[in-house]
């Protein structure tokens, strides 16, 4: 189990990347099936983009 921090600075990382493709969606899906790590990363794209993709 990543830690909230940890998931945050992976975050951080890939959308910074600027030659990262990653969409929303795929940062949702990179921790599918941990509901604790979709949590923090629902909270960190509303706060990133003032909402969450609804699929």
């Amino acid at each position: 189990m990543p830690t909230e921090a940890k998931i945050l600075e992976q975050l951080e990382s890939i959308v910074n990347d600027k030659n990262s493709r990653a969409t929303a969606k795929d940062l949702l899906n990179m921790y599918k099936g941990d509901n604790e790590a979709l949590r923090i990363v629902r909270r960190y794209l509303i706060k990133k983009l003032g909402q969450v993709p609804q699929n």
